[in-house]
């Protein structure tokens, strides 16, 4: 089971989140506390999410140093989300995001880790996630992660942020986890995937209506703004 525990992070402190393409950050945050009364919230600045990976994961804390070093704040707010999902379980929502309905209004019993394609039908997104602690998916992609840049990132790639911490190596590791071919059209392949023996076994669903995690829908339950665009 998904603990009940929202998890959200940003670079500063809580009293300084700012406003962002006109959106108040607090105000957003708000959203989720309000719409969640039986949840703990928790909000952590850079400080702290470095405190958090160098206590528990030593070799992680390496690459977030890297991430710090090459000044790419999006690659350690990936690592971060997963890294706070494998270790305490619940759910990470980017700090841009709104929540439209309680989380329990819309979460399928007996669920242990939630998937949702992209727009582009391409890759899982991971703005939005939920899982229990310990799951071995994130458990692969942290190990993953942590070969990349053992390895060595090629940073004058374009996609080198995708494929080392964001939505190419998170989608990658699931698929190879689950032993599904990788495709590009996640959305319309979702549903029969959710019938396979270890999508069932793993306890993963995927929410692949199109109505649940998308903006400028009235029946969506979290809306992305997106404003991660502007500041990194």
């Amino acid at each position: 089971m998904i603990p009940k525990k929202i998890w959200q992070t940003w670079k500063g402190p809580y009293t300084k989140l700012p406003t962002v393409m006109g959106h108040d950050l607090r105000k957003l945050t708000e959203s989720w506390i309000k719409l969640n009364p039986g949840y703990t919230y928790y909000y952590c600045d850079d400080e702290e999410c470095l405190s958090m990976i160098r206590q528990k994961d030593p070799e992680l804390y390496q690459c977030v140093l890297e991430c710090n070093r090459v000044k790419v704040a999006s690659m350690k707010s990936d690592i971060f989300r997963y890294f706070v999902l494998y270790e305490y379980g619940g759910f990470y929502a980017d700090i841009d995001t709104i929540c439209c309905a309680s989380i329990g209004s819309w979460l399928k019993p007996g669920i242990r880790f939630i998937l949702s394609p992209e727009d582009s039908s391409i890759y899982f997104q991971q703005w939005f996630m939920g899982s229990e602690k310990g799951h071995p998916v994130l458990k692969a992609l942290l190990n993953n992660i942590k070969r990349k840049f053992n390895e060595g990132i090629n940073y004058s790639h374009s996609d080198f942020v995708h494929t080392s911490t964001g939505p190419a190596i998170f989608t990658h590791t699931v698929l190879d986890y689950l032993g599904i071919e990788r495709r590009d059209n996640l959305r319309e392949l979702s549903a029969s995937y959710n019938e396979l023996a270890k999508v069932i076994d793993s306890g993963i669903f995927i929410y692949d209506d199109y109505r649940y995690f998308r903006d400028g829908r009235p029946d969506g339950v979290v809306k992305h703004l997106y404003a991660s665009l502007s500041w990194f």
